[in-house]
């Protein structure tokens, strides 16, 4: 068994990697207890705005703009990075290639609308 402890900020979570026999299955914890993994990006935004309502509802300040808008951020982040870690663990990628992927395509997206131009 192998685990990771992600964002011990606020709270943890956990990666968990076990291996059974042949197939290596991967558990997530959460100490919100809130399913994440799954989240498109407009259901992060949703839960965002949801939590801030449960905020206000429980009469604690709301959360403040910064914050709110930040949070879908955060949990694409955390899928991200556990997506990463399985594909590592599983040999489909390297932080390496990652690293250099990122890297690469932060170049290319500044650079595409300049090359577009130029091929008109």
């Amino acid at each position: 068994m192998i685990s990771f402890m992600l964002g011990i900020t606020n709270h943890w979570m956990c990666l968990q990697a076990v291996k059974v026999g042949n197939e290596t299955q991967y558990w997530f914890f959460d100490s919100t207890n809130r399913h994440i993994l799954d989240l498109n990006e407009p259901q992060m935004h949703e839960l965002a705005e949801q939590l801030n309502n449960e905020r206000i509802q429980f009469k604690k300040e709301p959360y403040t703009k910064f914050f709110k808008d930040h949070l879908p951020i955060r949990y694409k982040d955390t899928q991200l990075s556990l997506k990463l870690i399985v594909d590592c663990l599983e040999g489909r990628t390297t932080i390496e290639h990652y690293i250099y992927n990122q890297t690469f395509n932060i170049f290319a997206n500044q650079l595409e609308p300049h090359w577009q131009t130029n091929q008109e």
